[in-house]
């Protein structure tokens, strides 16, 4: 898989500078923003292919990326360079399921693991080792493509409806970018991974929710029309029932705060 992240690089940086890509990354950070503290923070982002670590650095948060791509964690300093934020993200070169070798336990307030999970075979050693790295009361952001919206596309933009009906009930889907098959992780398994993982019951968001049923892709580059699509975006991310078919779900858990022995009171369970 790293070979295809490097070989697709620049496939996946004109993905980010289209409208579309553009969306993905403001509606993350704003449905992010609903959840910091007003503190610095140190944050990671796992896998991060730059743009969601720099969002929180400009906030003033310091962020250590960590990714298997050399040339992508290269593109993240020069892109902080560039931002005039370098002094505030880390990088380091290592596999997801190394984590504990990169970073220690309870060390970040923040960690991020966008359009990540479902390239890993090992979702649930992912999701604990992410945990564990998390401070009690950090939040773990995560970021899938939402199966439910593929059936959608399928028919409303490109009618192909044998398509969708393939779609209903696949086990993966493809992952264009990168031109390999994915897992399709509905956001209720995912829900309850994390809470498995030791976390919160997750804040669910839809990132979105209408911009790939629109076919004029062309309408999207004008500046007045995305200024528009993203408010209704924005406006759609936390309700019912157009997050449930968004493109991508975006899930927010907080790690529960833990109370040292020597605070509980007589008699207080372990």
């Amino acid at each position: 898989m790293v070979s295809e992240f490097d070989r697709h690089l620049d496939a996946f940086r004109r993905y980010q500078e289209t409208p579309w890509g553009r969306l993905r990354y403001e509606q993350v950070a704003t449905n992010l923003a609903r959840h910091l503290p007003h503190r610095p923070l140190r944050g990671l982002d796992v896998g991060g292919g730059g743009l969601d670590a720099l969002h929180l650095a400009a906030l003033g948060h310091h962020v250590t990326i960590v990714d298997t791509s050399q040339a992508s964690l290269d593109e993240a300093i020069t892109l902080a360079g560039s931002n005039g934020c370098t002094e505030l993200l880390e990088t380091r070169l290592a596999d997801i399921e190394a984590l504990a070798g990169v970073a220690a336990e309870g060390s970040f307030d923040v960690v991020l693991a966008h359009n990540v999970l479902q390239y890993v075979p090992g979702r649930a050693e992912v999701l604990a080792a992410m945990v564990s790295v998390l401070a009690p009361g950090g939040l773990l952001s995560v970021l899938v493509p939402n199966p439910a919206s593929d059936p959608l596309i399928a028919a409303v933009r490109r009618g192909e409806l044998a398509e969708a009906i393939r779609l209903l009930d696949a086990p993966t889907r493809p992952a264009l970018t990168y031109n390999v098959e994915v897992d399709a992780i509905t956001a209720t398994e995912l829900a309850a991974d994390m809470i498995t993982a030791g976390l919160g019951r997750p804040v669910r968001y839809g990132v979105r929710a209408v911009c790939d049923l629109i076919s004029d892709d062309e309408a999207k580059h004008d500046p007045q029309f995305f200024g528009e699509l993203l408010r209704l975006e924005n406006l759609l991310a936390d309700r019912h029932p157009y997050l449930e078919t968004a493109r991508f779900a975006h899930l927010i858990a907080l790690k529960p705060e833990t109370t040292p022995v020597s605070q509980r009171s007589p008699g207080t369970a372990e």
